[in-house]
């Protein structure tokens, strides 16, 4: 009786975010399985879905390419009750991708509040980017496993209680350390933050840092035995391309990521619409505010993290490798959110104590918000599934 009571007066103090939590999460889960066996109506999957099915469907395979191995063996295990089907391999994808929703809610509340973590995850998990990676049946979604090391290095820090952050930092390094090219951001995020990596070790128990140590090398040790049997995946795990491209394409690679983002994308019918540019209009806008912020605020850890985080990306994706522009749309929502914020702020702190236009503008950027996430859900939905190049590439009707 005392537990229900408990609960009871849990329920009623946060029954209001509780319920905005869940459905904002609910409408994830709904749009990304939504019609998921049949991406494209009356046609099959792409040739690298197949190929990626075939990859996953036998521990002995992926011991002797345990690139992506994470996403690898989620996969296999999913194949086993669906052994004839791809299907398993885009419900690995929406696995993944709801992770690093929830991740992203996470990080923009602690960061910004509840009401901009609502609208800016809506932004993100309904994004264009976010459905085509999260709901195809490739490893893909894995490089917002740079996201997720971020977030861990965020609670590593403010973290009063280190004992299962240390356990979980020690278990996502050894699984980082099998996606392609996050090596070189472990690498960086180790030498940035160890002065606070070696305060939070000291603050944890000794028999938790042997057992999270102990845990590492052993998830690790198939890595090992992989690279050992088959010493040319070293150049995928590090994101490296089969030849590296001469410097001036790489700065021409480079230039064009920004184009890609804001004005103009690249041809890529399995993953894209035309060239329609990565974010809308608002996302733009929104995107250049947050910028400012985060220029303006540059000495602050999280600035120079971002700033950081972006100067690996850009290099990884210009040299043409395993790592592509998925890498830096967290991140760039990260952006968003902050600008998100900001304008939510200033329009807040000019009508302080009248509650009817601070609700008007609340509602109107929630509507702006709306808007734009019936946008994407169109263009995935929609458009993406009836134009011809996108038909074109997804023929193959049954796994290898």
């Amino acid at each position: 009786m005392h537990t229900h009571s408990r609960l009871g007066e849990f329920w009623r103090a946060r029954w209001q975010p509780l319920v905005a939590c869940g459905s904002v999460f609910l409408v994830m889960v709904v749009v990304l399985l939504f019609r998921l066996g049949t991406l494209l109506p009356h046609r099959g999957y792409s040739a690298r879905e197949v190929v990626a099915q075939s990859a996953s469907h036998s521990l002995h395979g992926i011991l002797h390419d345990p690139t992506n191995a994470p996403y690898k063996l989620v996969a296999r295990g999913l194949i086993q009750l669906r052994p004839h089907s791809l299907l398993p391999m885009r419900l690995t994808s929406v696995l993944f991708g709801l992770g690093t929703i929830v991740l992203f809610y996470y990080l923009v509340h602690h960061w910004h509040g509840r009401r901009v973590a609502i609208m800016s995850t809506l932004l993100f998990g309904l994004s264009s980017w976010l459905l085509h990676v999260a709901r195809i049946g490739t490893p893909d979604v894995m490089l917002f496993g740079v996201f997720a090391l971020f977030v861990c290095g965020v609670r590593l820090k403010d973290s009063h209680r280190p004992r299962w952050v240390t356990i979980a930092s020690f278990v996502l390094f050894a699984a980082a350390l099998y996606l392609p090219g996050l090596v070189w951001f472990l690498a960086a995020g180790v030498i940035w933050q160890a002065k606070t990596i070696w305060a939070t070790i000291r603050r944890t128990p000794v028999l938790v840092t042997i057992l999270a140590v102990l845990l590492m090398f052993v998830l690790l040790a198939p890595l090992a035995w992989g690279i050992y049997h088959t010493p040319h995946i070293i150049r995928e795990l590090l994101g490296l391309p089969a030849a590296l491209p001469s410097p001036l394409h790489i700065l021409k690679n480079m230039a064009l990521i920004p184009v890609h983002v804001f004005i103009r994308s690249a041809s890529n019918p399995e993953m894209w619409l035309a060239t329609l540019p990565l974010l809308t209009i608002f996302d733009i806008f929104m995107c250049i505010i947050g910028g400012y912020i985060y220029v303006r605020y540059h000495s602050l850890t999280r600035s120079k993290l971002l700033a950081g985080i972006s100067i690996i990306s850009l290099v990884l994706i210009s040299l043409g490798g395993a790592v592509t522009i998925s890498v830096l749309v967290p991140f760039v929502y990260l952006v968003i959110a902050a600008g998100l914020a900001y304008l939510l702020d200033q329009w807040l702190a000019v009508f302080p104590r009248n509650p009817i236009a601070r609700s008007v503008g609340v509602g109107v950027v929630a509507i702006v918000v709306g808007l734009s996430c019936i946008y994407n859900l169109r263009s995935y939905f929609v458009g993406w599934p009836h134009a011809a190049p996108t038909q074109a590439v997804f023929t193959e009707t049954k796994p290898l």
